[in-house]
């Protein structure tokens, strides 16, 4: 009997399991995205090592292996063979391998076998269904021609309803008023050129704000949401005529829209009701991944009746992480009882326990700090960039301090830069699962095109965040210099490489256990504000304590930049402002004009 691994791939991530030759899960990996039509063959490679070494070390040396690929975009023999090739490269050219698409190892998920229907709604969407040797679907054209019901149509006829309210009405309804608080923006026109530049998935990722806005009877969501089921039943009776399916036949319903949107589903149930659809909604048996590793079974008659961790989303294992070694885990014994205390008292506690830690922290790493304001400056002084690479909290305050260079010091936008796990929905939205993905750490620093002129910065209050060690170690092989700020001194020498610079923050246990949003927050900021300033301080954009560099946008930094002159010269304020508004409120100019 054969081990097995069973390999679901998409275009968000990789999940793979590994089953003994009694059928019992050993182990589970996961790995970036894999489709077989939209990723070049290394991409696929990457995946599917990632995998094979998370594994090696389980299977026996000369145990016989059987691998069932379920990889999304596998559409004809081109695609198939792709997938072929990439796996025979890590897994070796013997290996027995079995490979189709994803929809495959769903419907083998859903039914523990290679027959039924499912109705599969994520950021695409499609009905399929198997029964003997013939397959069909209805839907599933991508975003441009189909997908309806897909969080992407969701969330773009979402924007549709916005501009079609705002032109009925001259008015933004509940439903946009959550799409732009979502998206921070002010008014429906920035939504415009937001939709020319933003991708599948972060329209996708507005279809909660629907489903929420529909939820409080916000009727344009009603609509949208409705339209959804009506179209998901119509597809499944397509499916049940192809297949030629005669009474009540069960249906499972799989992906992110059908698993956390139970109104969805109230609705679906209502359409195939009204379209006299004789369809039973089931329960998915298993993950993808031993849906994988069923249909390579289920073809081999390796197995007849494995029994993996049950669990349509994925299994029940526990965590592998050892909160014992992160220090902003630990309890605070002087603040145990923060929930029983006096508003008052809270205030205090938390005060006095930044008093205990904060400066402290700050003074203990001040060297490490120095050393690598030192590495920034002369980066930057060779026109080099500093990227902040951090998820959650981290990566927004890295995206905070970024941002506030242009204005602060004019320098150009492209000089610092802040990366957050999961993008730019991550800034207001906690992305699931963001934070653990080291092949999207690795791939951000080539899209970014990092060099040996850089410097990446990763922030992670934890110490351990596995995005920001992947985007630290890719940066390496690309020869930047790297810095690594935690709030974790227990990490000092358990790194899983040393970068140029550790800086490791001995902030104490949190006021509130874990919440790194907290002090560890505050200090990680302190630091970030030394970092850019005292480089820019370095780098000449700074004379004695002034911003000389400063952008006057509006009253209050015109009305800065004329004192600044003014105290730099030694001039009356009129002949600062007459200066700078000949020099078009550039300070150094106006400075050079008067003689300073």
């Amino acid at each position: 009997m054969a081990y097995i691994i069973g390999i679901e791939g998409g275009g968000t991530k990789t999940s793979a399991v590994l089953i003994g030759a009694d059928g019992k899960e050993i182990a589970r990996a996961s790995a970036g995205p894999a489709n077989a039509s939209l990723h070049d063959p290394g991409s696929l490679v990457t995946a599917f090592r990632s995998i094979a070494l998370t594994f090696k070390k389980l299977i026996p040396a000369k145990a016989p292996l059987l691998i069932g690929l379920c990889i999304a975009g596998v559409i004809d023999t081109a695609t198939r063979e792709k997938v072929r090739k990439a796996a025979q490269t890590v897994f070796g050219a013997q290996t027995r391998l079995m490979i189709d698409n994803d929809l495959v190892s769903a419907v083998f998920a859903a039914f523990g076998q290679g027959e039924g229907v499912i109705a599969l709604a994520g950021t695409g969407s499609c009905v399929f269904g198997m029964k003997g040797s013939q397959k069909t679907k209805a839907g599933g054209w991508g975003h441009l021609l189909g997908d309806s019901g897909s969080a992407y149509w969701i969330g773009h006829q979402a924007l549709r309803k916005v501009f079609e309210v705002y032109d009925e009405q001259e008015k933004v309804d509940a439903l946009g008023v959550r799409i732009l608080r979502v998206l921070s923006m002010n008014s429906p026109r920035e939504l415009i050129s937001w939709g020319q530049g933003a991708d599948k998935a972060q329209i996708a990722q507005l279809a909660p704000e629907v489903f929420a806005a529909a939820a409080d009877k916000n009727l344009p969501a009603l609509q949208i949401t409705g339209a959804a089921a009506s179209d998901f039943a119509r597809n499944i009776g397509i499916v049940q005529k192809k297949l030629k399916i005669k009474g009540p036949f069960p249906v499972a319903l799989i992906g992110g829209l059908f698993e956390n949107r139970p109104l969805l589903r109230k609705l679906l149930l209502t359409e195939l009701k009204k379209q006299k659809i004789p369809a039973q909604i089931i329960q998915v048996k298993y993950d993808g991944a031993t849906g994988a590793a069923l249909f390579a079974a289920g073809k081999t008659g390796n197995i007849s009746s494995p029994s993996p961790v049950k669990g349509g989303k994925g299994g029940t294992a526990m965590p592998l992480v050892d909160l014992s070694k992160i220090a902003t885990e630990d309890r605070n014994p002087r603040t145990v009882k923060l929930s029983e205390v006096s508003t008052r008292k809270q205030v205090e506690m938390m005060i006095a326990e930044d008093e205990r830690f904060l400066f402290t922290a700050l003074r203990c790493e001040s060297a490490q700090i120095a050393e690598a304001i030192d590495i920034i400056a002369g980066k930057l002084r060779k026109g080099g960039r500093l990227f902040y690479v951090g998820a959650g909290t981290s990566g927004r305050l890295g995206i905070l301090d970024a941002s506030e260079c242009p204005p602060t010091f004019s320098a150009p936008p492209q000089m610092v830069q802040g990366i957050i796990a999961g993008g730019a929905r991550a800034i207001t939205t906690g992305i699931e699962g963001a934070e653990d993905n080291r092949q999207a750490g690795e791939e951000v620093m080539k899209a970014r095109g990092i060099t040996s002129k850089d410097v990446v910065c990763g922030i992670a209050a934890s110490g351990r965040t596995p995005y920001v060690w992947a985007a630290l170690a890719q940066a390496r092989k690309l020869r930047a210099k790297t810095i690594m700020i935690s709030c974790n001194p227990k990490m000092r020498g358990e790194e899983p490489f040393r970068p140029d610079v550790s800086i490791h923050l001995a902030t104490g246990p949190e006021t509130l256990t874990g919440s790194t949003r907290l002090r560890s927050g505050t200090a990680t900021k302190l630091v970030l504000n030394m970092l850019t300033t005292l480089s820019m301080v370095k780098i000449g954009k700074v004379i004695s304590n002034y911003m000389i560099d400063v952008a006057p946008t509006n009253e209050k930094l015109k009305a800065r930049a004329i004192r600044t002159v003014s105290q730099i010269a030694g001039c009356p304020a009129q002949i600062a402002f007459e200066a700078l508004t000949a020099r078009k409120w550039n300070l150094r100019e106006a400075l050079k004009k008067i003689g300073a």
